[in-house]
C-alpha cells in the first residue's frame, strides 16, 4: 500500500483530475508523471487520458489514500462524475456497454485537448498550486465562459497548439493522448505543456491565463443554448428538459443532439470552415433546432 503524501490539496469544484494533479505537483515539487505513479494512473511511461473520463472504484480508492482524499471526492474529479445527464458518458449507451477508453475515443468528450478561459485561470490563480483547469471545459456542448462572457479559447497564444495537449508528431499526426502532457516537466498549471519537438524538447511554456487579445462575446442564441446544453449535462439522466417543445429525459435530449450535429454535417448545409460561429448559431437557433453552435459540438 502506497503511503498518503505529507500534505495534499482539496478539490475545488468542477475542477478536472488532470488540473487537480497538476495542482497538487506544483504543491509538492513533483512532476506530474511521479504523482501519477503514486496514484496508480500511470502505465509505463503514459498517463492513459481514460483516467479523466470514469475511475473504477479500486482505482480511486487509491487516489484517495495517497491524496488524502475521500473516494467520492475523487470520483467527483472525473468527467462521469460531473455531467452525470451527458450521456456518452453513461455506460450503457445507444444499446451498448461502454468503458472508459471506448468513451475517451468516441469524439464526444475532448481528451486531447482542453478549451479555457483565461480569465478563469487568472482569477484562480492564488489558490494553492496554481489555477483551476474546470471540467466542463472538456464537454463538447461547452464554449462560452458564462461568467466572464467570452467564448472559450482553445489555443495557446504563442505555439497555436491547443491547450492542455500532448502536441503533434513532425508530420502533423497528434502524439500519444495523455492524461497530463508533457507529464515528465514540472510546469506552472497556467503554462502550455504543447512540446514543438520531439523526445525530450522543453514545453512552450506560454502562460495561458494572459489573453492575446480581446475576448470574443457570444451572441444572446449561443449564450441561451449553452445555458441549456449546461443544464441538461449536469442533471440526472432522467431529469426532463423541453426539446422542440417536449418533455423528455436529458438522455433523449443529447441523443437527439447527436443525432441533429450528425444530419446537418452531412448535409453541408451548413459549412462549419467559414464565417463567424455566431452567424452560425443564430441560424440554428431560429430553426429551432435544439443545438448549441454546431462547429462547437463537431
Amino acid at each position: 500500500m502506497t503511503a498518503p503524501l505529507p500534505r495534499s490539496l482539496d478539490p475545488v469544484t468542477s475542477e478536472l483530475l488532470p488540473g487537480y494533479l497538476l495542482r497538487l505537483a506544483q504543491r509538492l515539487a513533483l512532476a506530474p508523471l511521479d504523482l501519477g505513479r503514486l496514484c496508480g494512473l500511470v502505465t509505463g511511461s503514459t498517463f492513459p487520458a481514460r483516467h479523466m473520463v470514469r475511475l473504477d472504484d479500486a482505482r480511486a480508492r487509491r487516489i484517495a489514500d495517497v491524496c488524502r482524499l475521500h473516494p467520492a471526492e475523487v470520483h467527483a474529479l472525473t468527467l462521469a462524475g460531473q455531467a452525470p445527464g451527458y450521456t456518452p458518458l453513461r455506460i450503457d449507451y445507444l444499446g451498448r456497454h461502454q468503458s472508459a477508453v471506448t468513451m475517451a475515443n468516441d469524439g464526444w468528450v475532448l481528451t486531447a485537448f482542453s478549451r479555457y478561459c483565461p480569465d478563469c485561470l487568472r482569477d484562480t490563480a492564488d489558490l494553492p498550486g496554481g489555477p483551476v483547469w474546470d471540467g466542463a471545459w472538456r464537454l463538447p456542448h461547452t464554449f462560452l465562459c458564462e461568467r466572464h462572457h467570452r467564448i472559450l479559447d482553445w489555443q495557446c497564444p504563442a505555439c497555436h497548439a491547443p491547450a492542455f495537449s500532448n502536441g503533434y508528431r513532425a508530420d502533423g499526426r497528434w502524439r500519444p493522448t495523455q492524461l497530463i502532457p508533457a507529464p515528465a516537466q514540472r510546469l506552472h498549471p497556467a503554462r502550455c505543456r504543447h512540446r514543438p519537438g520531439t523526445g525530450p524538447t522543453a514545453a512552450c511554456g506560454h502562460a495561458l491565463d494572459q489573453p492575446a487579445g480581446p475576448p470574443v462575446r457570444p451572441a444572446p442564441a449561443m449564450t441561451h443554448a449553452h445555458q441549456r446544453l449546461a443544464e441538461a449535462a449536469t442533471a440526472a439522466a432522467d431529469h426532463e428538459v423541453t426539446s422542440l417543445g417536449q418533455q423528455v429525459s436529458a438522455q433523449c435530449f443529447f441523443n437527439d443532439i447527436r443525432a441533429t450535429v450528425a444530419a446537418v454535417r452531412g448535409t453541408g448545409a451548413f459549412p462549419l470552415d467559414r464565417g463567424h460561429p455566431d452567424h452560425w448559431i443564430v441560424m440554428i437557433h431560429r430553426t429551432g433546432v435544439p443545438v448549441g453552435d454546431v462547429e462547437v459540438l463537431a
